[in-house]
């Protein structure tokens, strides 16, 4: 080294963790990739990939037959996906194509031992005689013994239904029984229904501007045919036999049918059946009368005329059945998988492909294989799990912070920042994806699941802008949060078609994209919104924590009472929040076995009440000691509440999360002003009036004006930052009334997306709304004085003296950094102090 040149600075070391937003982006990218190579379901022996993606028409559109075959599942079984006796996952795709053309009656058919019917009611499956099991769910096969009884009680149901009264819950289990059982029915037959009941036509058309067919319609026309004729055969052979047909075989035939009623019944009524039975036009009679006619006259003629018309009316069904060549070539593929023939399952397959498609346009086809690939990749249900780890991260994160390791917490926040940004890559591209599938540029919410993904999207977002703006984990969290809650919230709603049709009333993509969008992203900014404001009473409680152990004077009474509600929330926000997650991971996704998180579960709340309960119990005893053995008197803090206090609500945090709730309820405001505004101008155009009082209306209002309300009680200085908080939690329970609670009610134009299942959601998120607002009113007095205790470090003596004239009569406020006895002022809060004394 020469003397002019001088050493190198040594490179900072990195700080402790640095590798773990890279690791945490590393992971999610390797688990998304492996997706797209086990998503496809076999093809061989049968190419149920290619099957798939066959184009059908249901619920007004042309879509994947992996679509319906989900739709169908998930309405019988609740998944997507159904379980084998080993346990092992098999597609949707694949029990339709096991069910479909299948007779119920054949107890031997695979399809009918497929544990698919899920009865998840107690009172239900005691009368069943059913033992409980993973997942509730049975086959047809272990149901047939109870059909009888499943239909006595489903009819039973219907019909007080019909009377306008209420179900219970047993009689609406008993319901949905009894219509899963009919679906499945319908499916066998190669029919299915949406919730408005369009037909599912899976006959693509054979002629230019031709229509789709139903194979079921083509096959109870075909034997509504093959029946015509051969009971008209049977008829004519009947009176061709020698010596006519007098008035003992119409007794007789009376007998047959009719048994016991016979003898007395009135002689008009006699003369109606036997004009029913041989004389009446068959195409007229009721489906469940055929059979019983057609066997009550046969039953008159020998065997070997009996054995001919039978044989001939299948026959003849077959043959109309075959007059459509793409009917016909549905028929065979139905026979070659119910032969186990692969091969030649495969061949029919790739022949329709190549002869039966034509005359669907290459946009729908493509359209059939991007939505395949949609559905296998489940791009929300994987947002689902990744918006899990953020928030994890991001609590783990504050944890860390709170217990002197400042290096690893900023490590996980980072984290959780970075899985965030790659999540909301995958949420984009899901709606982007919808989009393009429904044909509506620019809109993003068409029904009540569509509204819980982009609303969950928008939460997210703003959250993101949030984390940027302040980066303290906060926004990361409520993003992490958010995104989880409106993902279950779709996937509940996702009992039907996700992409349906729009009602024709509402069917305008210039409102949709402009209406629509801008009410629900004031639904998503108020909801952000209120959950900051969650956050902050959280924050609040703990500060209560620390301030009754630190306050060296005797509690009150009523110190100690808000003490222990303090305690009781530290510990059951958070506990709320797992019990959340847990019973969606297990009742909702099933991802995990139901015993083990709920054990947990159970566990951890002991854990947590055993914890709060120690709290009071320190805070309430006298000469209580903490770990050391040191008096509490002394204002030291015990260990157990060490991680408490480092979480404590601060003036600079209560500031912060301040100009956070009121910049993005000024958000809310406006966007839900603007909305409401852009859907009167809409029902003016389509319905004749501006405003009409419809529930869904005043939903709509009280949001712009509980936004309002908060803004004014903020500008009038009735409220500060901890008010404001507080309101717009209420503002949580307001929303939730105007997206999913007016819907309820069942009345007005907006009653649309009926869901007796979001009452009880609903009423457990108001519930819980109501106990953090009201633990957010605890008195200022128990809990302020936490930031104040603690003082910036001391300055010189000097200049202590000569600032001594002006020094307020409170010490300046404490934030960032953590003493022996909490956190401590930052050095740019003592030099703003500073130049406020000068």
């Amino acid at each position: 080294m020469t003397p002019t040149e001088t050493p190198a600075a040594p490179r900072p070391a990195k700080p402790a963790g640095w590798f773990l937003p890279y690791l945490a982006v590393a992971v999610v990218v390797v688990y998304c990739a492996s997706l797209f190579g086990r998503m496809a379901p076999p093809r061989e022996p049968f190419n149920l990939n290619a099957f798939a993606q066959l184009p059908v028409l249901d619920g007004g559109r042309v879509k994947p037959l992996d679509s319906a075959a989900r739709v169908y599942l998930r309405s019988i079984s609740g998944q997507s996906v159904f379980q084998d006796a080993a346990g092992n996952d098999h597609p949707a795709i694949e029990w339709y194509l096991d069910t479909l053309g299948s007779d119920p009656a054949d107890k031997n058919h695979d399809a009918w031992n497929y544990r698919v019917f899920r009865v998840d009611n107690e009172q239900v499956l005691a009368q069943l005689k059913f033992q409980p099991r993973e997942g509730l769910r049975f086959s047809l096969n272990e149901l047939r013994p109870h059909l009888r009884l499943i239909q006595s009680k489903g009819m039973a149901a219907v019909e007080k239904k019909r009377e306008g009264k209420k179900l219970d819950l047993e009689e609406t289990k008993w319901l949905d029984l009894l219509e899963r059982l009919a679906l499945v029915r319908h499916v066998a037959q190669g029919y299915g229904h949406d919730t408005q009941d369009n037909k599912f036509h899976l006959v693509p058309p054979q002629t230019p501007g031709g229509k789709w067919g139903s194979l079921g319609e083509l096959r109870d026309e075909a034997d509504t045919k093959a029946f015509t004729i051969a009971l008209e055969t049977a008829r004519a052979q009947l009176k061709g036999r020698a010596g006519g047909f007098g008035a003992d075989q119409e007794a007789k035939l009376l007998d047959k049918l009719l048994r016991d009623d016979a003898a007395t019944m009135p002689p008009e009524r006699k003369q109606e059946i036997i004009n029913i039975l041989l004389t009446a036009d068959p195409r007229l009679m009721k489906e469940e009368m055929k059979e019983v006619v057609l066997n009550t006259v046969l039953g008159e003629l020998p065997a070997e005329q009996q054995s001919a018309l039978k044989t001939q009316q299948a026959a003849s069904a077959e043959a109309f059945v075959r007059a459509n060549p793409a009917a016909a070539a549905w028929e065979d593929m139905i026979a070659a998988r119910r032969a186990k023939d692969g091969g030649k399952f495969n061949q029919l397959l790739a022949d329709y492909q190549a002869k039966y498609l034509d005359h669907v346009s290459g946009r729908e086809l493509g359209k059939a294989k991007l939505e395949t690939t949609y559905n296998r990749f489940s791009p929300f249900m994987q947002c689902t799990a990744l918006y899990i780890i953020v928030f994890v991260m991001s609590v783990f994160g504050f944890v860390l912070k709170a217990a002197e390791k400042p290096a690893w917490g900023e490590a996980l926040r980072k984290s959780a920042s970075w899985v965030l940004y790659a999540t909301l890559i995958i949420h984009t591209g899901a709606l982007l994806v919808r989009m393009s599938l429904m044909d509506r540029p620019l809109v993003f919410v068409t029904n009540l699941y569509s509204s819980a993904v982009f609303i969950g999207w928008g939460c997210v977002m703003l959250g993101m802008v949030l984390e940027k703006l302040y980066p303290l984990g906060i926004g990361n969290a409520v993003a992490g949060i958010l995104g989880l809650t409106t993902t279950i919230v779709a996937h509940n709603l996702a009992t039907d078609d996700t992409l349906e049709m729009m009602q024709a009333v509402l069917d305008t993509n210039f409102w949709l994209a402009t209406h629509v969008t801008t009410v629900t992203l004031g639904y998503t900014a108020t909801f952000v919104a209120g959950f900051l404001g969650a956050v902050y009473v959280w924050l609040v409680l703990a500060a209560v924590v620390k301030e009754g152990f630190l306050n060296p004077q005797p509690a009150s009474l009523s110190a100690l009472l808000w003490f222990g509600a303090a305690a009781a929330g530290v510990v059951g926000i958070p506990l709320f929040l797992l019990w959340f997650i847990t019973t969606a991971l297990v009742a909702k996704f099933e991802w995990v076995h139901s015993s083990l998180p709920m054990v947990a579960l159970v566990v951890t709340a002991g854990a947590a009440a055993f914890y709060a309960g120690g709290l009071l119990f320190l805070k309430a005893g006298e000469g209580a000691v903490d770990a050391t053995g040191k008096p509490l008197a002394t204002g030291q803090l015990p260990s157990a509440a060490r991680l408490v206090s480092g979480m404590a609500m601060t003036p600079e945090m209560s500031k912060v999360l301040g100009q956070m709730i009121y910049g993005v309820v000024c958000f809310a405001t406006l966007l839900s002003f603007v909305g409401t505004v852009l859907g009167g101008i809409w029902a003016d155009q389509s319905w004749g009036r501006f405003w009409g009082w419809d529930p869904k209306e005043n939903g709509a209002v009280l949001i712009v004006l509980w936004n309002a309300l908060i803004l004014h009680a903020r500008w009038c200085g009735m409220v500060k930052d901890r008010g404001v908080a507080v309101l717009a939690v209420v503002g949580n329970m307001i929303c939730a009334w105007s997206w999913f609670g007016t819907n309820q009610l069942g009345i007005g134009l907006h009653a649309y997306g009926f869901d007796t299942r979001l009452a009880d959601g609903c009423t457990n998120f108001w519930l819980s709304q109501l106990v953090i607002i009201g633990l957010g009113l605890v008195p200022r007095a128990y809990w302020a004085g936490a930031a104040r205790r603690a003082a910036p470090a001391p300055r010189p003596q000097s200049e202590t003296a000569a600032a001594a004239p002006v020094v307020p009569p409170a010490p300046p406020p404490a934030v960032n950094g953590t003493g022996k006895h909490g956190p401590s002022a930052s050095p740019s809060v003592v030099k703003g102090k500073k130049g406020k004394k000068r």
